[in-house]
């Protein structure tokens, strides 16, 4: 893991995991407590002012992590096999999805029966939510129950990311391009059907949130949300 000091001129390694599998890292959260990062190894924690890292998942069956959400001052962490939730400073933590127990949303017939990951986990005030290869889980309770978010105009993609706006949209990043839900509909909508804006991997909104920025297989593109197209694609260096 690398971090920048000067808004990307200068960049310094500030995490060295002990093999490959530590260095894989999959995800990278802020939180109360300090900087989070996911793993193929678990969970890793550098507390505020210090440059030192403690792996808050020691002593688990959890790894290959690849999210991690803070929300309440509890984390959250989506693996190989399911979501967790940890007990108080990181002791117990405790299984609330499970991938085997899992079953298709049932608003889609075209789901084929095989195995299937979860790929990112993100909140609003009251709700957690899981992109999954096939839709998206939500819980309302904390974790201790899930169901699936509708399908309708979104499958058969495999979501791969969220992001989600203080104004309560939904943005789902999918293997075949990027879509918002509707609420009115209970359903998604595709917000760009152009050939090159497809394989989302990654998500983010600007700090006005008037602007929607999306990784994909072709380049990185922006969305200007009174626009009806990518306004404008960023070629990498």
């Amino acid at each position: 893991l690398y971090a920048s000091p000067d808004e990307g001129k200068n960049w310094q390694r500030v995490f060295t995991g002990s093999d490959e599998e530590e260095n894989n890292i999959t995800c990278i959260a802020k939180g109360g407590r300090g900087l989070f990062i996911a793993t193929s190894r678990g969970v890793f924690l550098q507390k505020d002012n210090s440059s030192s890292w403690d792996k808050i998942t020691q002593g688990t069956t959890i790894r290959r992590a690849v999210s991690v959400l803070i929300k309440a001052e509890v984390v959250y962490a989506a693996t190989g096999d399911g979501i967790y939730k940890s007990g108080h400073d990181f002791n117990g933590w405790i299984k609330l999805y499970s991938i085997a127990t899992e079953e298709p949303p049932a608003d889609d017939e075209e789901i084929e029966e095989e195995f299937f990951k979860i790929n990112c986990l993100a909140a609003d005030l009251n709700t957690i939510y899981a992109a999954t290869d096939r839709g998206i889980i939500k819980s309302e309770d904390a974790g201790n129950s899930w169901k699936y978010m509708t399908v309708s105009g979104l499958s058969p993609a495999k979501v791969k990311c969220l992001t989600l706006t203080k104004g309560g949209r939904i943005f789902a990043g999918t293997s075949n391009g990027v879509f918002e839900y509707a609420r009115k509909k209970n359903g998604w909508e595709q917000l760009y059907k152009g050939g090159a804006f497809k394989d989302a991997k990654f998500l983010t909104l600007n700090a006005s949130e008037d602007t929607l920025w999306a990784a994909t297989g072709a380049g990185l593109f922006k969305m200007e949300f009174n626009k009806l197209q990518p306004a404008e694609k960023k070629e990498p260096p």
